[in-house]
Order: C-alpha cells, then sequence, then structure tokens
C-alpha cells in the first residue's frame, strides 16, 4: 500500500467520523437533559419573589420578638452547666 492509498483511506475515515460526530451532536439536542437526585427545583413562572427587597419585609420585621439580656444570659448560663456536667461525665 502507498502512501497515496493510506491518504485517501485517512480521508474516507474522517469524513465518516465527522459525519458520525454531527449525527451524535444533532440528536443530542434533541434529547432531554439528565435530572438530578432531590428535591426539582421551582419554575421559573412561579409568583414566588425573585430578589430580597427589604420594603416587602418591612411588617414582619416589626412582628419579630426579641429576647432580653437576662433571659439570653440564663440560657448562656444553662449551657455553660450542661457543658460542665458533659466534661465531668467524659472524665
Amino acid at each position: 500500500m502507498n502512501t497515496n492509498d493510506i491518504i485517501l483511506t485517512l480521508d474516507a475515515e474522517i469524513s465518516r467520523l465527522q459525519q458520525a460526530k454531527a449525527l451524535l451532536t444533532q440528536t443530542s439536542s434533541l434529547t432531554p437533559a439528565k435530572r438530578k437526585p432531590g428535591r426539582p427545583t421551582a419554575a421559573s413562572g412561579s409568583n414566588k419573589a425573585t430578589s430580597f427587597n427589604p420594603a416587602d419585609f418591612d411588617a414582619k420585621a416589626t412582628k419579630r420578638r426579641g429576647m432580653s439580656a437576662a433571659g439570653r444570659a440564663r440560657i448562656a448560663a444553662a449551657q455553660r452547666a450542661r457543658w460542665a456536667r458533659s466534661k465531668t461525665a467524659a472524665k
């Protein structure tokens, strides 16, 4: 087999592969994308807000309850006592 025959064979193989590639890329755009596991994302046409606007949430901010400093201190003391009990139990 001379070099011209080898070149002709390679050109034929290249054109065949290019046709196969074109066929595959054409059909891959028609098939749907593979779904990811888990809960599906919300549809783009839903009525949910897409951005955070603080003016929309002012009513919620005023309804929030606060905790007094004394209440926070009681919770912190109780947590410190729990930690101390767990440390002594570990020893």
